[in-house]
């Protein structure tokens, strides 16, 4: 059980945390984006390695070279593209609960590599939906 000191540390922490979001958030973001993107592509990168060949997560050496490629392009692409990783910033997060409450289910490997195959086909197949060109009414 925590601490009631440690508890008005953290809450203390929280509110001068948005306190400069609230002032900064849109400069504080710039720089924060590509930060998230960058741990998000490694993470990403590496179970999908992990999903593919069945190795284990950050075993080989492999799986740490595609986790830093992934991680840097997701770094840049999250700061040239703004939009574009504020929509995959929303992925990420819709990815990282999707895998949290899938290992708190209790589903094994094999089911979670079936998840992230779909996963992935799914959002293939739904950015010709969403990214098509307006037409002229």
């Amino acid at each position: 059980m925590p601490s009631t000191f440690e508890l008005l540390c953290a809450g203390m922490i929280a509110l001068a945390f948005g306190l400069v979001v609230l002032l900064n958030g849109y400069k504080l973001f710039l720089i924060l984006l590509p930060i998230w993107g960058f741990f998000f592509g490694f993470v990403f990168g590496a179970q999908t390695m992990e999903a593919v060949f069945g190795v284990g997560f950050l075993a080989t050496v492999t799986s740490w070279v595609v986790g830093f490629v992934v991680g840097a392009a997701f770094a840049v692409f999250s700061y040239l593209f703004w939009m574009a990783a504020v929509a995959i910033f929303s992925g990420m997060i819709g990815y990282a609960v999707g895998v949290g409450l899938m290992g708190a289910i209790g589903l094994d490997e094999a089911h979670r590599r079936n998840a992230l195959i779909e996963t992935l086909l799914q959002l293939w197949s739904r950015r010709f939906i969403t990214m098509r060109p307006a037409t002229p009414a």
